[in-house]
């Protein structure tokens, strides 16, 4: 799970392109493969799902990043911005309101949002299971 990306409080599931079509088949239209021209992601190299084909190469391993949005890339990329500046030129104290803004940036605090990413989060977990 993550949060920054996409339209706030809606989950946009993240798959590898190898494994695009499989988990597609899974989890219907929310999937998207992980492409910066395709999707609101960036490519990560180093991953979880990465280490995890590595320890147990027998396994076939799926991994999906369910992303859920939280405001403009303007208003985030504000936040970062505020808060890494603070950090390396302030104080960098953790109670300093440039890192409660960024918190909110990344975890809102309506309480409608949180019920969506617990509800979203649920559904894709019994999802999973019954894909098993």
């Amino acid at each position: 799970m993550h949060t920054g990306l996409g339209k706030y409080g809606e989950d946009t599931l993240l798959a590898e392109e190898k494994d695009y079509d499989t988990l597609h088949a899974m989890f219907g239209e929310r999937v998207t493969p992980l492409d910066a021209e395709e999707s609101p992601a960036y490519r990560i190299r180093g991953a979880l799902n990465s280490v995890l084909s590595q320890a147990v190469p027998k396994a076939t391993v799926f991994a999906i990043t369910q992303e859920f949005g939280t405001y403009g890339p303007t208003k985030v990329l504000h936040a970062l911005r505020e808060e890494n500046r603070w950090h390396h030129y302030g104080g960098g104290t953790p109670g300093h309101p440039t890192k409660q803004v960024l918190k909110e940036t990344f975890y809102p605090q309506r309480e409608t949002w949180r019920a969506r990413v617990l509800q979203r989060g649920a559904e894709l977990l019994d999802q999973a299971v019954s894909n098993l």
